[in-house]
């Protein structure tokens, strides 16, 4: 019984100790869904728009998609966009212009089409931006049902208004010369299931680095095998990769692009995601594959892994970025079914860190353990964060949509380093139940994050059963350096005045940090009583700079023969006033900064007295004899 109440107390510790570091720990900006009333009658409506379900964090605003929204009385889903400077929310108009040529007598129907689901785009409202309709269906005259899925490329999202947003649809499996491929049919033309007809193109969806091809991922073709498609926007032609292993392998799931290669870093590589692979063991795997020498030939695989435990749904989430600063990138695997410490679906995600072995590409596994005691799903989302602590390397969100309070859902941040991500979060973000209600989802939506955001927002979470998204604003990150420097580390035992000097200065890698005010508190021998120091140190804050600033000290010292073998200690802790992780207030606070927590709060300094004894500690030299007394 003691060792599960001492245990339970780590847990606690543990968790308290994570509670907060450098991002705000309450959202600094709230956008609530605009249109969250049912149809007609103004009352709220019965379901959630999933308002928040994807997130691009752009840098004059940010795009935000609704996969169950209304439009008319239709549930097609809907994008929205939130502008930085007029603070509105309004939605993003993409299907009014475009024009699509299906294979004859084709129906499209945007019921239920979930537009929104995936997206993706640069940190710029001139970039592009795709967005996807994955299950967006369609109808022939003999009613046969299609799911092929599109989606809409938009050269940018700088006007709300423009009738020319939308510069071309992609949906290859309901063009015009695929009618013939929609069903896998025996050797007598019978349909046997699937081929392209339920493909679910735009499911997850990436964009390369130069904006020049799409990669979507299509889990539903060749009867839920699945492909991506490789979209040239150059040339307009789609390609597909080789289906998945087995039916049901879900090939697709999540995709993504890096430079993993060592020996040609300018090689562009693919990553796909398979969470049932094998439907046997029920183990995932990822690929990572390159583009072909020539058109007529396959994609090849440069290498791929597995998860390790059955059923934990190894692929639901991908990541792809430098994690450790090397040039090269690594990746991030979710797997939210991941059981940890007898909990299911508690989640984890496995770190590949690339080590770089010439043209043969090599990875370290970690496993990062959900940080939750919960049921959570840790690893549903995985979100870029830029560099938000300043040390040089890229950090990362992980969402567990159903851990914290009450299921509401949670966010655990990590930082990277010359070893990747370290395996304990640096802090966690939750919201209250008032915000979310019960089951809100926090953090099954993650943004990209924008290094250098003009308007300071690092990251937003999307809570889409409760149809809001928390913006998040990063304070700067200072370490305080100070030192109490004796005039003389040795005293004579009848010393009767203690001089000394304090210097302070802080460091930061932001260049808006200059100067900070800090509180110090001094103790010196507080339990002996033999000097006052309470002179020392004024009660106004001491004003901090870059360079060392120094208080000095002349201290009356008792001179007392009980303490001349006991040294004097001096304490000095110190602290920000204006500290980041305090504020209770949503507003951010400008002047405010944070303290690195891996920095130490608090110098000492040792005294001694001058009692011709060698070294530090003085040991008496004390003999006895005996006398034998008749």
């Amino acid at each position: 019984m003691h060792l599960l109440e001492f245990c339970f107390v780590l847990l606690c510790l543990n968790i308290y100790a994570i509670e907060s570091f450098n991002l705000a720990p309450k959202p600094n900006l709230i956008i609530k869904e605009p249109l969250n009333v049912a149809p007609g009658n103004g009352r709220q409506k019965p379901f959630s728009s999933y308002f928040g379900y994807t997130i691009l964090l752009r840098d004059k605003s940010i795009i935000i998609g609704a996969p169950q929204a209304m439009h008319g009385s239709s549930q097609s889903g809907a994008i929205y966009k939130y502008d930085f400077a007029t603070k509105q929310v309004k939605p993003l108009k993409l299907e009014n212009v475009a024009e699509f040529k299906n294979f004859n007598y084709l129906r499209p129907n945007t019921e239920h089409q979930w537009l929104g689901a995936s997206m993706d785009g640069g940190s710029k409202d001139e970039e592009p931006l795709i967005v996807c309709a994955p299950l967006k269906t369609a109808t022939l005259d003999d009613n046969q049902a299609y799911m092929h899925g599109m989606c809409y490329w938009t050269n940018n999202t700088m006007d709300d208004d423009s009738k020319n947003r939308v510069w071309q649809i992609l949906s290859p499996f309901s063009a015009k010369g695929k009618q013939n491929n929609q069903d896998f049919k025996d050797e007598k033309g019978k349909p046997l299931f699937g081929d392209l007809r339920f493909g679910e193109f735009g499911f997850s969806v990436q964009l390369t680095e130069k904006n020049d091809e799409v990669i979507s991922g299509s889990p539903g073709v060749l009867n839920w095998s699945g492909k991506v498609i490789h979209y040239n926007m150059n040339t307009q032609e789609p390609r597909a990769t080789i289906r998945g292993p087995k039916m049901a392998s879900y090939k697709g799931y999540a995709v993504g692009c890096g430079y993993f290669n060592v020996s040609n870093k300018e090689q562009l590589s693919y990553v796909v995601t398979m969470p049932n692979a094998n439907s046997e063991t029920k183990l995932g795997s990822v690929q990572i594959y390159t583009a072909p020498p020539s058109w007529n030939v396959e994609f090849p695989l440069q290498i791929g892994y597995t998860g390790a435990q059955y059923g934990e749904y190894f692929g639901y989430s991908l990541l792809v970025d430098d994690l450790n600063g090397d040039g090269l990138d690594d990746m991030l695997i979710g797997a939210p079914h991941h059981t940890v410490n007898s909990v299911f679906e508690a989640g984890a995600v496995y770190m590949f860190i690339n080590i770089g072995r010439g043209k043969q590409l090599s990875f370290k596994q970690t496993l990062l353990k959900s940080p939750f005691s919960s049921s959570g799903h840790f690893g549903t989302s995985l979100g870029k964060l830029g560099d938000v602590n300043g040390d040089g390397y890229k950090d990362i969100a992980i969402g567990a949509p159903f851990a914290g309070n009450n299921g509401n859902g949670a966010v655990a941040i990590y930082f990277g380093g010359p070893n990747g991500l370290g395996v304990q979060p640096r802090q966690i973000l939750n919201v209250s139940e008032q915000l979310v209600g019960s089951g809100g989802m926090f953090g099954h939506g993650l943004s990209r994050g924008v290094d250098n955001n003009p308007n300071h927002y690092n990251l937003a979470v999307g809570a889409p059963n409760a149809d809001v998204v928390f913006v998040y604003r990063s304070y700067p990150v200072v370490k305080i350096n100070a030192t109490i420097r004796p005039k003389n580390s040795i005293i004579p035992t009848n010393t009767t005045s203690l001089k000394f000097d304090i210097c302070v200065n802080i460091q930061s890698n932001s260049t808006k940090i200059l100067r900070q005010e800090l509180l110090l508190d001094l103790s010196v021998d507080a339990e002996k009583k033999r000097i006052n120091v309470r002179h020392c140190i004024g009660k106004d804050p001491f004003m901090a700079g870059l360079r060392p600033q120094c208080l000095s000290c002349n201290a009356t010292l008792i001179s007392d023969d009980h303490y001349i073998f006991i040294p004097i200690i001096m304490e000095l802790t110190y602290r920000l006033k204006n500290d980041g992780k305090t504020q209770e207030d949503s507003e951010f606070c400008s002047d405010c900064a944070v303290v690195d927590p891996a920095w130490p709060n608090m110098v000492k300094a040792h005294i001694q007295y001058l009692h011709n004894c060698k070294g530090s500690v003085c040991s008496v030299d004390l003999w006895f004899r005996g006398v034998e007394i008749p």
